[in-house]
């Protein structure tokens, strides 16, 4: 029998500033926003807004964690900027986390948010209490590799009809349907519709910038802060031996999960990643103490 949930996602609570260079940027709270333990920042996949970290809204309010998840330039609420790259946008999220006063958050990616993830890590360590990668992108194989990067118009372009014409009229039927499985499809598609909310371009700019250098020295990561990565046995997105390479070059714990893919992973284990990250960010917890191997 199918389990029921009564409670329909909550949107979560959006906020904007003004950038030192004029911009806006926007991003979603969800969790524990009254009284957190923690704070997360939270880097949504490609493509995507903040709005996709509504999934963990549920645990971290459980946890006790407050999730920063912004929208990254051209993307739902955020302006878009011209010829960006990976690490210019760590500068857009360290303005974030100075408006708001945090000195200390966890750093989560989720797929093609994982460089993002990395160079918000890097550009700040000293804010940085542990670093999550889930289903990460690397340069390596997997579906990214198989797409040349003249051709990331045309596919945003695809993808942005499809979802207009396809995915959102699909939404409305789950509106009335409260299992987790349909929770999680319309945590996605929430995230998708603020992402094209406006055009396709900040899309096709968030998918060239992880084409560029990320510019990014794992030994900065090793030296600073634990690190954890979850790959899901079944992913056909990423590389798998790349997730892993990256994981042992970060010196990282690499959490493997049977019969899991890129999307499972993400929505069927919001429990077990939120648990892991806060737990290796206290004090006194030993880098690598959950490590298993990585198969």
């Amino acid at each position: 029998m199918t389990s029921t949930h009564n409670t329909a996602l909550r949107i979560g609570r959006t906020r904007r500033i003004v950038l030192r260079d004029g911009r806006i940027a926007e991003w979603h709270e969800f969790g524990e926003n009254e009284n957190p333990q923690t704070v997360a920042l939270y880097c949504h996949g490609t493509p995507g807004s903040g709005r996709e970290a509504q999934i963990f809204d549920r645990v971290a309010r459980e946890k006790k964690i407050l999730l920063i998840a912004p929208d990254r330039p051209g993307c739902g609420g955020s302006t878009l900027k011209p010829h960006r790259t990976v690490q210019d946008w760590a500068a857009d999220a360290a303005e974030i986390l100075n408006a708001l006063q945090i000195t200390q958050c966890l750093v989560l990616g989720y797929s093609g948010g994982t460089p993002y993830a990395l160079a918000c890590a890097t550009a700040f360590p000293q804010k940085v209490s542990a670093l999550g990668l889930i289903a990460p992108y690397t340069p390596e194989e997997g579906v990214f590799a198989l797409v040349e990067e003249r051709s990331i118009p045309v596919m945003m372009r695809l993808q942005y009809l499809l979802h207009n014409n396809l995915l959102l009229p699909f939404s409305r039927r789950l509106l009335h349907i409260r299992t987790k499985r349909a929770s999680a499809i319309e945590s996605f598609i929430h995230s998708h519709s603020h992402a094209f909310e406006h055009s396709f371009r900040g899309a096709i700019q968030d998918y060239t910038a992880i084409y560029g250098e990320w510019g990014i020295p794992p030994e900065q990561a090793r030296k600073y802060f634990s690190t954890v990565v979850w790959v899901g046995e079944r992913d056909q997105v990423i590389s798998k031996e790349g997730a892993y390479s990256q994981g042992q070059e970060l010196n990282a714990a690499v959490r493997s999960f049977p019969g899991r893919g890129h999307a499972s992973l993400f929505t069927q284990h919001a429990e077990e990643i939120l648990t892991e990250i806060k737990h290796v960010a206290y004090p006194g917890i030993l880098k690598n103490s959950l490590d298993r191997p990585a198969p």
